[in-house]
């Protein structure tokens, strides 16, 4: 359908300019479920949509930003060791940062655990976000001892983690959950729902940590 096509194509451009603005690579791009994400952004208010996409291009006003055109102090006001971009938004060592971060996952957890999220892979994301960066998602994935999640691992590891933060899950995701509740009898959520809910609250928490 037409719908289809212009969605192929976008990607297609999509896939071309994230590369060309080292946002991401080829095969880092061809690990996402953009699908998903399409759904989800377009499900989103606009100025929340405008803020994702400052965020992934590193464009929001942050100090290392507006240093460029003031001149003023690019170190980040929080913990005042690192240049302020909006990685180091969702990475600031700061205390209260962390703790404020690390409470906004507790949450998703909450919530993973609410619509019946496969308990293996909700263990693999909870942790792969307390880690902040620290933990690869396959390390966490060999702690499971679950050979199915192996793909989630390489897949994920290669997006990286801040990009995970900003929606851009793996594929592996969807199919993991969708494998999961089809052996439910009443499953809470259809995994593209879940998909669309888990990428809206990671998208949150990345969000929340610039209040």
């Amino acid at each position: 359908t037409g719908s289809h096509i212009r969605f192929a194509a976008q990607l297609q451009l999509a896939k071309q300019f994230y590369n060309r603005h080292g946002v991401l690579t080829t095969r880092q791009f061809n690990q996402v479920d953009w699908l998903s994400v399409y759904t989800t952004l377009h499900g989103l208010p606009r100025l929340f949509r405008v803020w994702a996409c400052k965020q992934v291009m590193n464009i929001a006003p942050t100090n290392q930003n507006l240093a460029r055109r003031d001149g003023r102090c690019a170190t980040c006001p929080s913990c005042g060791m690192h240049a302020e971009t909006t990685e180091h938004v969702l990475t600031c060592p700061e205390e209260g940062r962390v703790k404020a971060f690390l409470a906004a996952v507790d949450t998703l957890e909450e919530w993973l655990e609410s619509v019946d999220t496969d308990p293996v892979l909700q263990y693999c994301i909870v942790e792969y976000l307390r880690g902040r960066r620290a933990v690869s998602m396959m390390d966490i994935a060999r702690e499971t001892y679950a050979p199915r999640l192996a793909r989630l691992g390489q897949s994920q590891d290669e997006i990286g983690w801040t990009r995970f933060l900003e929606g851009m899950v793996s594929k592996e995701l969807l199919r993991l959950q969708t494998s999961y509740i089809a052996k439910r009898r009443r499953p809470v959520l259809t995994a593209h729902r879940w998909i669309v809910g888990l990428i809206t609250r990671l998208l949150e928490i990345a969000h929340g940590q610039w209040i």
